[in-house]
């Protein structure tokens, strides 16, 4: 190779935006989920040849690949060290793209770049880290070696090594090791996410902790009905003893939240939650008077925990965050 065949490295970041790309499967007709028709990049330093293929990105490197369909979400790769391996024989174009993080003991000058100590890939099914990995695109599928971490939407799996198969959406692992996966995430193949209803509460919409707890445990101590009060009646007993046991002064560890919020949740489902005498003097709203004039006992799931959420918003403005109604 003479250098006019090839642009010499530079070494600045410099962007590459939307060369036409040709995968394996592409070249061959397939219309499989892992062709791309795109792809964006940057890095300290890199080789590009004038009819566009790469040889290498060095050094904070990152490329994006993106589709002509803008229901496609694009796939983030990012790593040290990007080289490109292409079929000079065949027709198949780009075979496959090795990435590596930075060695150890390289004190270069991207040393401490932030996508120089590990491979990080963004795929919309999940997020891969891993020491090295390798982007098979004759075969749809990417190879992850050492230190491998997968976090998706309610699971975080380690493995020594991991192949996520583009063709069949499949992960698989060797040396399987998951923690706190949670229950619902546990779907068959093709059956659709459950739907979290939107009115049910989360641990960040309690944005004051010890105020919500003084507020519950004063009004438990009065005589007269309450919110804090008709939501303890409908708490089991051991819930409710270790609601008014919790100190609003000390520091809440994150499982103490979680938990308050789940027995709470349980009481927003319950269509008997309201009382006139226990939200007396509250001004509930237009929104949540509509309902109440409904009937609650007429009123679908969906609605009654829109209304209790409503109810416990006025309840305790200064503590619990308003969430406006999604549009159907």
């Amino acid at each position: 190779m003479t250098q006019a065949q090839r642009v010499l490295p530079v070494f600045s970041t410099i962007l590459f935006l939307s060369f036409a790309a040709t995968s394996g499967a592409a070249a061959q007709g397939a219309e499989d989920s892992f062709d791309f028709d795109t792809i964006s990049g940057a890095a300290d330093e890199a080789v590009v040849y004038f009819d566009g293929t790469f040889e290498y990105l060095l050094g904070n490197a990152k490329l994006e690949l993106t589709y002509d369909d803008p229901s496609k979400p694009p796939i983030l790769l990012r790593a040290h060290r990007f080289d490109f391996l292409y079929d000079t024989k065949g027709k198949q174009g780009l075979l496959e793209v090795v990435m590596s993080k930075r060695p150890e003991g390289d004190r270069g000058s991207a040393a401490g770049a932030p996508n120089d100590n590990q491979i990080r890939v963004e795929h919309p099914v999940a997020v891969v880290t891993a020491d090295k990995a390798t982007y098979n695109f004759a075969e749809g599928f990417i190879l992850f070696e050492g230190n491998c971490l997968v976090d998706r939407s309610g699971m975080t799996a380690t493995g020594n090594t991991v192949t996520m198969d583009l063709n069949t959406s499949r992960i698989v692992f060797q040396a399987f090791r998951v923690k706190d996966l949670r229950i619902e995430e546990l779907r068959r193949p093709g059956e659709p996410p459950r739907v979290e209803d939107p009115s049910l509460l989360t641990v960040k919409d309690v944005f004051d902790w010890p105020a919500l707890l003084r507020q519950v445990k004063a009004q438990a101590k009065a005589d007269k009905p309450s919110p804090g009060k008709r939501v303890l009646e409908l708490l089991d007993p051991d819930t409710r003893s270790r609601l008014l046991g919790l100190d609003p002064d000390a520091q809440l560890i994150d499982k103490d939240k979680t938990g308050i919020i789940k027995r709470i949740n349980t009481v927003l489902a319950a269509p008997d939650l309201y009382t006139k005498a226990a939200w007396n003097g509250i001004d509930i709203g237009n929104e949540a008077r509509d309902l109440i004039g409904l009937g609650t006992d007429k009123l679908e799931p969906e609605e009654v925990t829109r209304l209790n959420r409503l109810l416990i918003e006025a309840a305790y403005p200064k503590a619990i965050g308003r969430r406006e109604p999604v549009s159907p």
